[in-house]
């Protein structure tokens, strides 16, 4: 119990997002564009990220079978971690820090580090993509956790919305449809 109050108490310091640009005209109710979709850092591969979990070359163009093929992927060769936020040791939401962590260091993350660098990934692949603020439920206090606790993913792909998210550690495992007015 003490190490999970640690750690939402950790979240809770890190979950906010100060040094990020505002909101940008991409953004749409309940889905706010936090700054990554603007810039990848120079050193990105999307070659090496491919690697890093599991797969030789991007199989196709953007569709909702390659978002499956490549969420599986991901949530099968990246944990969910957040050591540095439990640790105290600082944490970063910055694509290039994340693809660093990621990739080059072949650790896991936490959903900014995991979501942020997945949805690059996906942009560099050709999908759309936004980033989405998201409340986490709080089973155990029966309510909703504080706002911009969680980043997912809304990637649009043959013609529809998907929620996908490969930075919870225990979520959806293929991308769930996202109706209008959700």
């Amino acid at each position: 119990a003490r190490a999970a109050e640690r750690s939402r108490a950790a979240r809770r310091r890190v979950g906010a997002l100060e040094g990020r640009p505002p909101p940008c005209e991409r953004s749409f109710p309940r889905v706010v564009c936090l700054g990554w979709c603007h810039t990848l850092p120079a050193v990105f591969s999307a070659e090496r990220y491919l690697a890093r979990i599991g797969l030789d070359a991007q199989i196709g163009p953007p569709s909702v079978d390659l978002l499956a093929a490549l969420q599986l992927a991901h949530l099968i060769r990246v944990p969910f971690e957040n050591l540095h936020a439990f640790h105290h040791r600082g944490v970063r939401t910055d694509v290039e820090w994340s693809y660093a962590k990621v990739v080059e260091q072949q650790r896991g993350g936490w959903c900014f580090e995991l979501n942020g660098a997945f949805g690059a990934l996906l942009r560099r692949l050709g999908f759309a993509v936004d980033y989405a603020s998201c409340r986490v439920w709080e089973a155990d206090l029966a309510d909703w956790g504080p706002r911009h606790d969680h980043l997912g993913l809304i990637v649009h792909a043959d013609g529809a919305r998907w929620f996908v998210d490969v930075g919870f550690g225990d979520c959806c495992i293929h991308p769930l449809l996202v109706e209008s007015g959700e």
